[in-house]
């Protein structure tokens, strides 16, 4: 999203003084952000020359804020500083968890990718922090990635599979027919029917992500996280494309043995 709009909780001194209506500009996606923010005048007038300004979204959001014009009618010019708040990724593994910590979206999104690439086991993660908005971008560009590795994943495992000597192929296959069929609880002509409605999707998926991405350059906003989701949703849709087009062909040659 290029701005969130809607209410905050400002915070002055440490001190909550009530919920007032702000606009911020997001389309930067940086530390920092400016906006506006309406309240008393009295009350703005306090708040810029408080120590500490902070404004709290419903969500639990928070950003340090500062007051850098006020009119007579109660609306501010506001600087809002993401740094003190930083974006915060967990990764949670069977025995341990691990922390990412950066003050933008990109940089977030860089180094979490890193720890996704690396992983050796699944990991669950969680994003937070951050101006509003940004770890909804981080957790988006975050989950493409893990779809892309899971399909890369299988597809792998597939290739082996195949690559293996025919009676070998077919020793393999026997053995693990009633394991994969326990673990998948469906025959393969569903597990192909419901990869074939996973593709619908992705391709649905990406005309959004393709019109969001229009909408942004028609603005003249800032398209390179908008451009990267969608080159990784492209990507996972081809894995994907190359996973059934697999699982097609193993069909086949267990129909032919």
């Amino acid at each position: 999203m290029a701005a969130f709009s809607g209410y905050c909780k400002l915070v002055v001194d440490d001190r909550p003084v009530g919920w007032f209506c702000v606009s911020i500009d997001l389309q930067g996606r940086e530390a920092r952000a400016f906006g506006f923010l309406s309240a008393p005048p009295e009350l703005l007038e306090r708040a810029k020359g408080a120590k500490g300004t902070r404004i709290k979204l419903a969500d639990g959001q928070a950003c340090n804020i500062s007051i850098l014009h006020i009119t007579k009618v109660g609306v501010a010019l506001i600087e809002a500083d993401g740094s003190a708040n930083k974006i915060t990724v967990q990764f949670s593994r069977a025995n341990r968890t691990e922390l990412v910590e950066a003050d933008g979206v990109r940089i977030a999104c860089i180094s979490a990718e890193a720890v996704l690439r690396n992983a050796k086991e699944p990991v669950a993660m969680t994003v937070r922090g951050g101006l509003p908005g940004m770890a909804d971008h981080v957790r988006q560009y975050l989950s493409a990635v893990q779809d892309e590795l899971i399909a890369e994943q299988r597809l792998t495992e597939k290739q082996a599979e195949i690559a293996r000597p025919p009676a070998a192929r077919n020793q393999f296959a026997q053995q693990s027919d009633e394991g994969r069929s326990r673990e998948a609880g469906r025959p393969t002509a569903h597990n192909l029917e419901k990869l074939g409605r996973n593709i619908v999707a992705a391709k649905l998926l990406i005309e959004k992500q393709s019109t969001i991405l229009a909408g942004l350059r028609a603005r003249g906003a800032d398209v390179r996280l908008a451009e990267s989701v969608l080159v990784n949703l492209k990507e996972s849709l081809a894995l994907l494309i190359r996973h059934r087009n697999v699982m097609s062909q193993l069909e086949m040659a267990a129909g032919e043995s």
